[in-house]
């Protein structure tokens, strides 16, 4: 017997264990405590994001920094500029220990790398502060040679060079992994947890990708807190509307796949848009995707 697309088991049907998670989790009192838990996870993680993302500063920043006699040491370092969401870089920053050649690095400018290169040296310096106590001179901004001028004049202030002792574990964290599992938990949502009614699941999955998580908070607010109201029966309809037309109920159309993928496109490109330039105008009260 040839199966036609209509014969084909779904999902479901295939694994009957994940229509048992589904239905678990359909279920009223559990969906709520999913939804918040979703909330406040996202919330959580934001938050530890906001506060110990590296900032880029423009080199007026570091003046500001040693006036207050907040810097506590610096250290030359490389600047790499990290894609982040699905569809557009937003240049998220990423900072590993520095070149080799240390402060000598500084000392070789190459203009056209100065100027469009990634993985440039920079210089980063720490400050006795609860958010953003690592900030890093932006490389855009200042050449390699005003570079070599901010660390000379943080060492005629005192402060600790660190450049020597600084590696990989020195700027890794746990807020990168817990991004990475709040991402996969989103996913197993979107996957097991209960049937959307706003969108499909292919809509949600494309959705997941916008960036600072606003995927998984639109998911478990408008899906698991909110979700639609059930289809209502046509014979209620018709008491409200008129006659029906048929038999059956009245059935809410769900935003597809394609929905989904352009409008996290649309959407990942205005947020990679007005980010950055909100950053660049406040560093330490914004941050980057």
């Amino acid at each position: 017997m040839v199966a036609t697309r209509d014969d084909r088991p779904s999902v479901t049907q295939s694994a009957p264990w994940l229509a048992g998670i589904r239905l678990t989790l359909a279920q009223a009192p559990l969906r709520q405590v999913l939804g918040v838990v979703a909330v406040l996870a996202w919330a959580i993680w934001l938050t530890a994001t906001w506060v110990t993302q590296p900032r880029v500063v423009p080199p007026g920043q570091v003046e500001s920094d040693l006036a207050t006699g907040e810097v506590m040491g610096f250290a030359v370092v490389t600047l790499v500029d990290k894609p982040s969401g699905w569809f557009v870089s937003t240049n998220s920053p990423e900072v590993s220990p520095g070149p080799e050649q240390g402060r000598d690095a500084l000392r070789e400018p190459d203009a056209d790398e100065w100027s469009t290169g990634n993985g440039r040296p920079t210089i980063a310096y720490w400050v006795d502060a609860p958010v953003a106590a690592l900030r890093v001179v932006d490389p855009n901004i200042a050449s390699p040679l005003a570079l070599e001028a901010i660390a000379d004049r943080l060492d005629t202030n005192g402060i600790e060079d660190r450049t020597t002792s600084v590696t990989f574990t020195t700027f890794s964290g746990g807020v990168g992994k817990a991004g990475s599992a709040l991402s996969l938990g989103a996913l197993l949502v979107v996957i097991m947890g209960p049937r959307p009614s706003r969108g499909n699941r292919w809509f949600w999955f494309w959705m997941l990708g916008l960036p600072f998580g606003l995927g998984l908070l639109a998911l478990a607010v408008l899906e698991i807190l909110r979700p639609r109201p059930p289809d209502a029966p046509l014979d209620e309809v018709a008491a409200r509307d008129g006659p029906p037309r048929s038999t059956g109920s009245m059935s809410h159309r769900r935003y597809g796949g394609w929905a989904g993928f352009w409008l996290s496109i649309g959407a990942s490109m205005l947020i990679g848009a007005v980010a950055p330039a909100l950053a660049t105008a406040q560093p330490l009260v914004f941050m980057l995707p």
